[in-house]
């Protein structure tokens, strides 16, 4: 057993600190204030007073239940609808506290919410929040192992956003219309074309020798991967969504893969099918997206939609600078997936 883990006792939140509820409404926030304002809102607001000036973590008692959980060592103020924990036990470190009930007071507080026309948490809920916890000084290294990987979280994420506002500025200067380019009918330059029906049961989860050419179906997320097939429809070719909340979602599909009957399909044999066309069409594609009843952009419109192509050459250009700003975002993307699993197994493996 780790020493992290080795005498640890349970321990009620009631037993060990304060828990008490703010004064203060919102109408008293100050955009100009001088601390932080803590309402029930994963936002912090900032207010003139402060009444508390100390290490505590601010919960609010309704909505978004055991979803937002600050944590302060300061001067601050808080809403009559939010509850301070504070003033812990010699023996405890409140950083410690705060990462125990991130673990698992969203859990046990859904167990005992107040309904009313909101979920609704009272003060023996809190009090009767139970955790394990080491020796202080197993506590506090701890803390400090979490607190790195949430830095590094946090670093990541704010990288993730520099990259896509240089992504954002990028692409548009690149893909500002020139003299030269010329306009054409997507149907002058595509076959357009749809993918076909295909049910769960006949897709794997997963690639492997039999499965894997990539399914690509409506949703938005993970780039509408939904699977593997052990055939392909289409190879190197833009995909959009026809059909659906996400009608007009346009991605270029680099190899051999398969879709689904809400996929259309623009192919071509002159090399148009790249990342260039696939970002200008998804610039624009929404405006053509009929919103009467379910939202669609079926073949004969999208068939009819003017766009300015560059020369092949220069769409191979443009296509390779954002292959490139989007690789690094996928790196970066994947950097942040690691750190969230590691921050996770540690929350798991010292507050399970």
């Amino acid at each position: 057993t780790s020493v992290f883990l080795r005498d640890r006792k349970s321990i009620l939140l009631g037993d060990v600190c304060s828990i008490k509820t703010g004064k203060r409404n919102n109408q008293d926030k100050d955009d100009n204030g001088l601390y932080p304002f803590f309402v029930r809102s994963s936002v912090v607001e900032k207010i003139n007073t402060y009444s508390f000036d100390g290490e505590a973590i601010l919960m609010p008692g309704e909505g978004n239940i055991g979803d937002i959980i600050h944590y302060i060592n300061g001067k601050f103020d808080f809403h009559q609808r939010v509850y301070k924990i504070s003033n812990f036990d010699n023996d405890l470190c409140g950083k410690y506290v705060f990462y125990a009930l991130q673990k698992s007071f969203k859990k046990w507080a859904l167990k005992n919410t107040v309904k009313a026309t909101v979920d609704s948490l009272r003060l023996p809920t809190f009090q009767s929040f139970s955790f394990y916890a080491p020796k202080k000084e197993y506590q506090e290294k701890i803390v400090q192992m979490l607190d790195a990987v949430v830095n590094h979280i946090s670093n990541i994420e704010k990288l993730i956003a520099k990259q896509e506002s240089i992504k954002k500025t990028t692409v548009k200067l690149l893909l500002t219309s020139k003299p030269h380019w010329t306009e054409y009918k997507i149907k002058e330059k595509f076959k357009v074309t749809r993918g076909l029906v295909l049910s769960t049961n006949q897709m794997s989860k997963s690639q492997n020798g039999v499965f894997q050419y990539p399914v690509y179906s409506s949703q938005t997320q993970n780039n509408g991967l939904i699977g593997f097939y052990n055939n392909f429809l289409y190879q190197d070719a833009i995909t959009w969504t026809t059909d659906g909340a996400n009608a007009g979602f346009v991605r270029f599909r680099p190899g051999k893969f398969y879709c689904t009957n809400v996929c259309g399909v623009l192919l071509s044999d002159e090399g148009y099918a790249n990342t260039c066309v696939a970002t200008m069409l998804g610039n624009v594609s929404k405006k053509y997206v009929s919103y009467v009843g379910n939202p669609k952009l079926m073949n004969n419109v999208m068939a009819e939609i003017p766009l300015l192509f560059p020369s092949v050459q220069e769409q191979q250009y443009i296509s390779d600078k954002i292959q490139k700003l989007d690789q690094q975002l996928e790196h970066l993307r994947s950097e942040l997936d690691k750190y969230r699993n590691i921050k996770k197994g540690l929350m798991d493996y010292f507050f399970g």
